[in-house]
């Protein structure tokens, strides 16, 4: 299978109907590669003595796994659905990267889940999930001793202001200069052009 069948990002009729999943709070959607090298390099480069990669709501993984290719950090992709985590095995493997990335299930909403011992954290969520994630994520950035960076595709978090951004391909960074603010002038509405996704 090709890496490049479902670059596809999300479309209607995502943004009107339940979630697909029990429990998933964001559907699947393909990020596209030069989204992703776009991402790497507003958060890099990395190192692979000092950088882990935590991408919540992996999917197939293909995050954490060029991250693996391009840098040799570690990382791990954590999702809800089985599926997709097999899928994302699968291509760590066929990639040769799958003694660096793992994956797990598991909900990054769970009251146990800990984004330890991440210096990078993706996402490619909806503004719900982001809501969710924002509240557990902002304390773990700024207290934590290391240089964490966050990396969010398409959306932003709704209080958290942006440190740095590509407007183009849309993804946007958050670092510990990064502040919190119930009137942040960044938007929370996507954009539809496949060109973004």
């Amino acid at each position: 299978e090709s890496d490049e069948e479902d670059d596809s990002g999300w479309k209607p009729p995502f943004f009107e109907v339940d979630d697909p999943l029990p429990g998933q709070i964001s559907p699947y959607a393909a990020t596209m590669h030069s989204t992703i090298d776009t991402l790497l390099d507003l958060v890099g480069p990395l190192h692979p003595e000092t950088d882990f990669i935590l991408d919540c709501g992996c999917g197939d993984g293909r995050i954490p796994i060029r991250a693996a290719e391009r840098y040799g950090v570690r990382g791990v992709g954590v999702d809800i659905n089985p599926e997709l985590l097999a899928k994302a095995q699968a291509r760590a493997e066929k990639k040769g990267v799958s003694h660096l990335v793992t994956f797990r299930n598991q909900s990054f909403v769970s009251e146990d889940f800990s984004f330890e011992p991440a210096t990078v954290v993706t996402t490619y969520l909806l503004p719900k999930a982001l809501k969710l994630l924002e509240t557990k994520l902002v304390p773990y950035v700024l207290e934590s001793p290391k240089n964490v960076r966050v990396c969010s595709i398409l959306f932003t978090f709704p209080h958290w202001k942006v440190a740095r951004n590509c407007d183009k391909m849309k993804v946007f960074l958050y670092d510990k200069s990064s502040s919190l603010s119930k009137n942040a002038t960044h938007s929370t509405e996507p954009s539809m052009d496949p060109a973004f996704i």
